[in-house]
């Protein structure tokens, strides 16, 4: 016997591609017979942030001060896929809202990035404040992971003037560079992962087509091998997640769809 099924699905809102499948009518399978899955095509397209308020996860919220920590402006930066110019810019505009700057064409404060070590910086000038104070800029605040995902780390609440580089590398490719597909068929784990026991069926680099932002597996020829299920017995339902190439992270995206085609035969 061999099957095969698939699993789509749409969303135009921040959300999760993953999603479940309840068959209609459980498949049963032969207890006596070995059996195997192949992954035949997955296919997705999407936007994927790494600014995002979703469920759990704050990537976007940070608090300032212009009077030296005695009172704070919560910033709240909206969904989306930022580089650090367009992070910066995103605070800047929140600041200039509520009058930071004596000029705000000549800000005093910055957020940059060293190209050479990857590391991101704050540079504050809080003479250039409209009323003469400190400025400080806290990325630690409560319910938030802006400063894991700028490399501030270490030290998160900045309140001196001149330079302050992040202790981290900035992860601006949030979810890294690969995507990694899982499948629950409710018989365990289906490979292994550095050693250990993975849902893991494939994993899809971010790279491969930067102009239509599709994304295929398998591509250039290569054939999915063959994974044995021996305990497989029967199929009601099953669950595609898409996870962070660390598989730490569930993978969002603010629109996208995507298609997933596996194949489960008796050998």
């Amino acid at each position: 016997m061999s099957k095969v099924f698939a699993y789509s699905n749409k969303v135009d809102s921040i959300s999760v591609l993953d999603g479940e499948t309840t068959m209609e009518k459980t498949i049963n399978f032969n207890p006596n017979r070995i059996k195997a899955l192949r992954v035949n095509q997955i296919t997705f397209s999407s936007n994927i942030p790494n600014i995002y308020n979703y469920e759990t996860t704050n990537t976007g919220l940070l608090r300032t001060s212009k009077d030296g920590g005695t009172t704070w402006n919560i910033i709240q930066l909206s969904n989306g896929m930022y580089t650090l110019p367009l992070i910066n810019a995103g605070i800047q505009n929140a600041l200039n809202q509520v009058n930071y700057w004596a000029d705000e064409t000549d800000p005093g404060f910055s957020l940059k990035f060293n190209t050479a070590t990857q590391i991101c910086y704050v540079e504050i000038d809080s003479t250039k404040l409209a009323v003469a104070n400190q400025f400080e800029i806290d990325f630690g605040y409560t319910g938030s992971s802006i400063g894991t995902l700028l490399g501030f780390v270490t030290t998160t609440l900045i309140h001196a003037d001149g330079i302050t580089s992040a202790s981290d590398t900035a992860q601006i490719n949030w979810f890294g560079d690969n995507i990694s597909v899982e499948l629950d068929i409710g018989v365990g784990n289906l490979t292994y992962l550095n050693g250990k026991d993975s849902k893991q069926i494939c994993r899809i680099p971010l790279s491969t087509d930067t102009v239509t932002n599709e994304y295929v597996y398998p591509r250039d020829g290569f054939v999915p091998p063959w994974i044995i299920l021996p305990t497989l017995s029967r199929l009601d339902k099953y669950k595609i997640l898409l996870k962070s190439g660390d598989g730490l992270k569930q993978m969002l995206v603010t629109s996208g769809e995507i298609y997933v085609e596996f194949q489960l035969k008796e050998l």
